[in-house]
């Protein structure tokens, strides 16, 4: 673990751009962190999508709600709504998306 600035140095005000924009990059920007308070990252991936989740270690082992998260449809590359699995459970899935759909 390492902070992001040196004791007596400046605080590391954010957001901050870390990488511009460009033809072949995308901006890259530092929007807000906690370098005291340490946790984890869970990455959830199939075909379809990539989810990050920010779990703190102060949340305990028995919190599962990630403080923070973000997904990504690997097609277009854009931020989209976390579609989660069935957890190998499809016909329950189905069941709980029908009601959802009012059916």
């Amino acid at each position: 673990m390492q902070k992001l600035s040196a004791p007596g140095a400046a605080v590391l005000r954010a957001p901050q751009v870390i990488q511009k924009a460009s033809a072949s990059t995308d901006q890259v920007v530092l929007e807000n962190y906690d370098d005291t308070n340490y946790g984890y990252l869970r990455l959830i991936v199939d075909a379809n999508q990539l989810r990050i989740e920010y779990h703190p270690a102060s949340d305990g082992a028995q919190t599962k709600t990630p403080d923070d998260f973000v997904t990504v449809d690997l097609a277009t590359r854009k931020l989209v709504h976390y579609t989660a699995n069935d957890l190998g459970m499809p016909a329950q899935a189905r069941k709980i998306r029908q009601l959802r759909r009012g059916r």
